[in-house]
């Protein structure tokens, strides 16, 4: 961007100007949560992630992921407690062990600057 500034010149002398170049950077601000969290890859059935029972530990169930209006650069953190549930690699959700019950429950927590998410899935295991 570029700036002049003038000045009438007095007393019969001459105006005067100078113009000089500024340059002005918009950064984003993380003032937006994320508003959901999905879980990508993931086969679901009637609104419930579906698992073989024949999965092992360190399954992969699928990638989560999060809406977020601000930039790509904010970086997610997803944690969960579930003893059945493990994530790696910040976005892997995957088996800690085989499954052996018919439906798992896991809660996955989203920590931003700005607070918490927190979203249930339940796992029904085939």
């Amino acid at each position: 961007m570029e700036i002049t500034a003038n000045r009438a010149g007095t007393n019969g002398g001459a105006n005067e100007h100078t113009t000089k170049t500024i340059t002005v950077t918009v950064t984003d601000l993380d003032d937006e949560a994320p508003t959901d969290i999905q879980i990508n890859d993931a086969v679901f059935i009637d609104g419930y992630v579906s698992l073989a029972d024949d999965k092992g530990a360190n399954f992969l169930i699928g990638t989560l992921t999060a809406t977020d209006i601000d930039t790509a650069d904010n970086e997610l953190t997803f944690t969960t407690t579930s003893t059945d549930f493990k994530i790696v690699n910040n976005n892997e959700l995957r088996t800690k062990h085989p499954l052996t019950t018919t439906l798992v429950a896991c809660t996955i927590t989203l920590a931003t600057a700005l607070g918490v998410l927190i979203k249930p899935f339940y796992q029904v295991v085939c």
